[in-house]
């Protein structure tokens, strides 16, 4: 029979959370699992992911990065600006990302101030509103449906 992309999914979900449970302290499979869930539109579980993958490894630019994204999917305005600050803080100041992530950071306050969010929402307590209802020279890459394409590529050639 053949193999669907929901197939390829879950494949791919379950192939990355025992390689995490193999090698816990490892912050780029919670990337790839977090890049895997954004590209389905879970952006919960993509944030929670990318969040795990800051806690693990703290200088992580591009995994501050995908946790912005991902609150501003989730319109946590205030929080994403919070991790975009913190990606810009990460990389060095000749960067040339630099310009792109203040230009974000803009357009995310401004969101801010339309949405009259007062607050951070965590991922934590984003995560209970759901159940009611690095210092290199890395280039910050979206998590996007590219990226999922790749993976699921990767998961279904290994089937």
């Amino acid at each position: 029979f053949p193999v669907t992309i929901s197939d390829a999914d879950q494949w791919a979900i379950g192939s990355l959370n025992n390689a995490i449970q193999l090698d816990p302290v490892n912050p780029n499979l919670r990337m790839e699992l977090g890049t895997v869930y954004f590209a389905k539109g879970d952006f919960l579980s993509s944030a929670n992911m990318f969040k795990q993958a800051t806690q693990l490894k703290q200088n992580y630019a591009n995994a501050h990065y995908n946790l912005a994204q991902a609150l501003v999917k989730l319109d946590a305005y205030e929080a994403a600006v919070s991790e975009l600050e913190i990606t810009k803080s990460l990389l060095p100041a000749n960067s040339s990302e630099i310009e792109r992530l203040n230009k974000e950071i803009d357009l995310t306050k401004s969101k801010t101030k339309v949405a009259g969010a007062q607050t951070k929402a965590s991922v934590q307590q984003l995560e209970n509103k759901d159940k009611e209802a690095s210092s290199s020279n890395e280039t910050l890459t979206k998590p996007d449906t590219s990226e999922k394409s790749s993976v699921l590529e990767k998961a279904v050639n290994k089937q």
